[in-house]
């Protein structure tokens, strides 16, 4: 190998060691800088409790990890996560007395204001999941009733009539995309606003 080829192959491992650090930073290719925007949204109107308003469940670990790189990017949120939906349910309830001890009484990370949850799954389905969820809040707090979205392979009018008749505000289609989570979210969840990128 000559001289000129050893600096271009320098040259390469160079620009292949920064891709793979920006990849761990959340760097995007296009320039999107991830850790910029989460410094954006550290002002003092925002509380610093380290809490997630996001909840995801999914039984499949594919698609909850393409969930959560989705919402991470999207809406610099990192979102707590479930497998099932007995597991949704212990999570969403640990947090909710886990939080009462934040300070500001309108934190928007008070609780999971959003949880996008999956439909069949092992040891207790999405539909008794939101279910239940809903009737806890409710019974705990009627003003504070979070937003659960449906994500499902396969989208009926039997599914989605289930869904709205459970108190689901919305029946996804998977696979999700970044779009239609940002608009999802700024739909039945404006006061998430100061996370979405814009």
């Amino acid at each position: 190998m000559d001289a000129e080829e050893e600096e271009k192959e320098d040259r390469g491992s160079k620009r292949g060691a920064e891709e793979e650090e920006k990849v761990e930073r959340g760097v995007e290719k296009g320039g999107k800088d991830k850790e910029k925007g989460a410094r954006k949204i550290q002002g003092p109107d925002i509380c610093k409790c380290g809490e997630s308003p996001v909840l995801i469940v999914d039984d499949n670990d594919f698609n909850l990890e393409m969930l959560r790189v989705l919402i991470e990017q999207d809406l610099l949120i990192t979102p707590d996560q479930a497998r099932d939906g007995e597991e949704a349910l212990k999570v969403f309830r640990e947090k909710w007395g886990r939080v009462q001890e934040c300070p500001r009484a309108d934190c928007p990370k008070r609780q999971h204001r959003v949880v996008f949850m999956d439909l069949n799954m092992p040891v207790k389905d999405g539909y008794d999941s939101a279910a239940e969820i809903l009737a806890f809040t409710r019974s705990q707090d009627p003003s504070r009733v979070p937003k659960i979205m449906a994500l499902t392979a396969f989208v009926g009018k039997d599914t989605s009539q289930r869904c709205s008749e459970i108190g689901m505000v919305e029946v996804l289609h998977k696979p999700a995309d970044s779009g239609m989570l940002v608009a999802m979210v700024k739909k039945h969840c404006p006061e998430l606003g100061d996370y979405i990128e814009s």
